[in-house]
Order: C-alpha cells, then sequence, then structure tokens
C-alpha cells in the first residue's frame, strides 16, 4: 500500500499532495489539497460543481501517466498530474 505524501508548501494558498495509494479516491485527496489551500473544510467545497470526480478517477484508472487535468475551484487552480501529483495554487 502506498502513501499519501503532503508538502509542507501549504503556505501563501497552495498545497501539494501526492496520490498513490490506491485505496484512497483521488477526489478525496483533491478535496483535502483545496482545503488545505483555502483554509475550508473539505466537505464544504463545491468541488462537484467545478469538475466531474469520477471522470477524474477514471482518468486516474486509465493506468497511464502521461495526462495533466487543471481546473479553477475556490478561486483556486487545481492541476492534477498522472504521474502522482496535485497542486493547488
Amino acid at each position: 500500500m502506498g502513501a499519501v505524501t503532503i508538502d509542507a508548501r501549504v503556505q501563501e494558498g497552495e498545497s501539494t499532495r501526492r496520490f498513490d495509494d490506491p485505496d484512497v479516491p483521488l477526489g478525496t485527496l483533491i478535496a483535502e489539497a483545496v482545503a488545505a489551500a483555502t483554509g475550508r473544510d473539505a466537505t464544504d467545497l463545491a468541488l462537484y460543481e467545478a469538475v466531474d470526480l469520477d471522470a477524474v478517477e477514471a482518468l486516474h484508472r486509465h493506468g497511464g501517466t502521461d495526462w495533466t487535468l487543471s481546473f479553477e475551484v475556490e478561486s483556486r487552480t487545481v492541476v492534477v498530474e498522472g504521474d502522482g501529483e496535485i497542486r493547488v495554487r
């Protein structure tokens, strides 16, 4: 089982996460990263209004790492990389 890595750069409205634990849904990790960057509770975010998390999960499960997805939520830019990184700025 992999581990979720939290970058110490939860400063100035930024956060970085790695998604390498197949038991944790990618949508949960995205919500946690946005919550860390915004100072809000992950359950209070309107992620489903910004991105189709089921489609993000399907993209991740397809097995490749050569993809990047970016979207805006909570006045932040979220970048999800196929190599396992989530960045929120």
